[in-house]
C-alpha cells in the first residue's frame, strides 16, 4: 500500500466524520438517546401515592372481608415495611442461588438482579392509611356506593359475591377443557353451560375511581385474591403450607454440554444478544458502505473523480476510499458498542456480554464491511446517480438480507443444518455467524476457522472483481449498466 492510497483514505475519513450530518446522526443522537434512557427514569420516578381514605366492602360470603382488611391494615403494612427494610436482599439472593456454583453464573446474576428489583419495588409501597366499612348485602345499594366512589367519598368499593369461594375462573375452565381435549386427542366443544358461565358477571368486583394509581389497584386485587384463596383452603380443609410446598417449582438449570464444558442456557440471552450483535454489524458496515456509495456517485457526477485520477490510479483510489470508509465504520462500531456496554452495565446486565465472543466478532466485522464496501464501490463507480444505484443494488442486497429473514431459526438452533449451511455462503457468512456467536451455545471451532477462511477468500475475490469494475466504470458515462454488464466488465478488464 502506497502513500497515495493512505492520503485518499485520510481524505475520505475526514470528509465523512467531520460533517455536521455525521456528528449529529452518528455521535450526538445516540448519546442523547442513551442519556435520556438513564435520566428520564431518575427524573420521572413513578412514586406510588399513599391511599388515605375509606374502602366499602360488601361481603356476601361473610368470611373474606376480615382477612382482606387485616392484610391492608396500617399496622400490618407497617410491619411488612419494617421487615423489608431490615431484609438483606443481596445476601438472601446470593445464598438462594449459590446452588448453581460456578457453572451457573449467568442464571445466578439474572436471579439476583430480578429478585433485587422485585424487593425494591415492594419497599417502595407506602404504608397506606385505610379504613373499612363493612356493609351487609341486604343493606347495600351498589349503585349508590359506586356513585360515592365517583364523588371521591370512597376510595374503592369491593363487592364479594356469594359464589366467590366456589366459582372457578374462566381461564381455569378453558385450561381444563384444553387439557382434557388434549388427553382425548382433540379439543372439547363448548357447552351451553360454558357459554352461560362466560356471560355471567365476575364473582368479585373492585370499583375504583379515576385517580386510583394502577399499583394501588393491583395491591387491592392481590390482597383480595390472597384472602379468597386462604378461605377456600380453610373451607376445603387444605393445609396452606403443604400446598405451598407442592406448588413451589424446583430450581431448574438448563445447560449446554460440550467438550469444552458447560454453559448456562437462557431464553433472554439467546434472543437479545444475537440481535444486538447483528444490529451492531449492520449499523456500522452499512453506514460506512452507504457513505462510500454516495461519495463515489457524487464525485463521478461532479467530474471530481477525473481530477483525482490525474494524480492517482483507479486501484489506489478504490483502495483509499474503501479504507477511509472502513475507518468510519469502525468508528461507528466502537461508538455504538461502547454505548451498548454502558447501558448494560447501568441496568446490571453486563454479564450478558462474553469477552471471548466479542474477540471472535471482530474478524467478522471486517469481513462484513469489505463485502458491503466492495459492492457499494462497484455499483457507485458504474452508475451516474443514486436512483440507478438503488436499482442495481437490489438483487445483491437480497442475499445479504436473507439472514434477517431467517434469524429466528438460526437463533433457536445455531448449530442446526440451516445455520451451518448459511454460514458457509458468502456474503451471508459474517451476518449469520454474528447471530450464531450471539447465542450461548458453543459453536464448533472448526466451523469458526472454516468460515473465516472461506469468508476472507471470498473477500479477496470481491476485491478483485470490484477493482476490475471500478477501473472501467469510474470514467464511463451514459446509460447505467445492468448486472450482466458488470459481469462482462469483470471478464474484459
Amino acid at each position: 500500500m502506497n502513500n497515495k492510497s493512505l492520503l485518499v483514505a485520510s481524505r475520505e475519513y475526514k470528509s465523512t466524520v467531520m460533517t455536521k450530518a455525521f456528528i449529529i446522526g452518528a455521535v450526538i443522537l445516540p448519546l442523547v438517546i442513551w442519556g435520556l434512557a438513564i435520566a428520564i427514569p431518575m427524573l420521572v420516578k413513578d412514586e406510588i401515592p399513599m391511599m388515605n381514605g375509606t374502602i366499602a366492602v360488601v361481603d356476601e360470603t361473610g368470611q373474606v372481608a376480615s382477612v382482606f382488611e387485616s392484610q391492608l391494615s396500617p399496622e400490618f403494612l407497617q410491619m411488612q415495611h419494617d421487615q423489608l427494610e431490615q431484609f438483606e436482599a443481596d445476601e438472601y439472593l446470593r445464598k438462594s442461588t449459590e446452588v448453581l456454583k460456578d457453572k451457573g453464573q449467568f442464571a445466578q446474576q439474572l436471579a439476583v438482579t430480578s429478585g433485587r428489583r422485585a424487593i425494591e419495588r415492594m419497599k417502595e409501597q407506602p404504608v397506606h392509611q385505610l379504613k373499612f366499612t363493612d356493609i351487609k348485602r341486604a343493606e347495600a345499594n351498589i349503585d349508590e356506593l359506586k356513585q360515592q366512589v365517583v364523588n371521591g367519598e370512597l376510595l374503592a368499593l369491593v363487592w364479594i359475591k356469594a359464589d366467590a369461594l366456589t366459582a372457578s375462573s374462566d381461564w381455569l375452565a378453558g385450561l381444563m377443557r384444553g387439557a382434557m381435549g388434549g388427553a382425548l386427542g382433540g379439543a372439547l366443544p363448548k357447552t351451553p353451560a360454558d357459554e352461560e358461565a362466560k356471560a355471567k358477571e365476575p364473582s368479585v368486583v373492585i370499583y375504583t375511581g379515576k385517580t386510583m394509581h394502577v399499583d394501588n389497584a393491583d395491591l387491592l386485587s392481590q390482597r383480595l385474591s390472597g384472602a379468597i384463596v386462604s378461605m377456600k383452603m380453610v373451607e376445603n380443609e387444605v393445609d396452606p403450607i403443604k400446598v405451598q410446598m407442592v406448588m413451589t417449582p424446583p430450581d431448574i438449570s438448563v445447560r449446554n454440554v460440550s467438550e469444552s464444558g458447560e454453559t448456562e442456557s437462557s431464553e433472554a440471552a439467546n434472543i437479545l444478544m444475537p440481535i444486538a450483535f447483528m444490529m451492531l454489524l449492520w449499523i456500522s458496515t452499512f453506514t460506512g458502505g452507504q457513505y462510500l456509495l454516495t461519495s463515489t456517485v457524487e464525485e463521478k457526477t461532479n467530474k471530481i473523480i477525473e481530477v483525482v485520477l490525474s494524480g492517482t490510479s483507479p486501484m489506489q483510489l478504490m483502495t483509499g476510499k474503501i479504507l477511509g470508509q472502513g475507518a468510519v465504520a469502525l468508528t461507528m462500531l466502537v461508538l455504538y458498542a461502547a454505548l451498548a456496554v454502558g447501558a448494560l452495565q447501568k441496568f446490571e446486565l453486563g454479564y450478558l456480554v462474553e469477552p471471548g465472543k466479542v474477540v471472535l466478532f471482530a474478524p467478522y466485522f471486517f469481513m462484513a464491511f469489505f463485502f458491503i464496501a466492495c459492492m457499494m464501490a462497484a455499483v457507485g463507480s458504474a452508475v451516474n446517480e443514486m436512483r440507478e444505484a438503488q436499482a442495481l443494488m437490489g438483487p445483491v442486497m437480497m442475499i445479504v438480507i436473507l439472514p434477517w429473514l431467517a434469524w429466528m431459526p438460526i437463533v433457536k438452533s445455531p448449530n442446526g443444518s440451516l445455520a451451518t449451511i448459511l454460514s458457509f455462503i458468502p456474503p451471508m457468512t459474517p451476518f449469520v455467524m454474528a447471530l450464531r456467536l450471539g447465542t450461548n451455545q458453543v459453536i464448533p471451532m472448526w466451523q469458526i476457522a472454516a468460515t473465516l477462511i472461506i469468508g476472507f477468500a471470498a473477500v479477496f475475490l470481491f476485491i478483485w472483481m470490484t477493482a476490475k469494475i471500478f477501473r472501467i466504470g469510474i470514467l464511463m458515462h451514459g446509460k447505467a449498466p445492468n448486472f450482466m454488464t458488470l459481469l462482462r466488465w469483470v471478464r474484459m478488464a
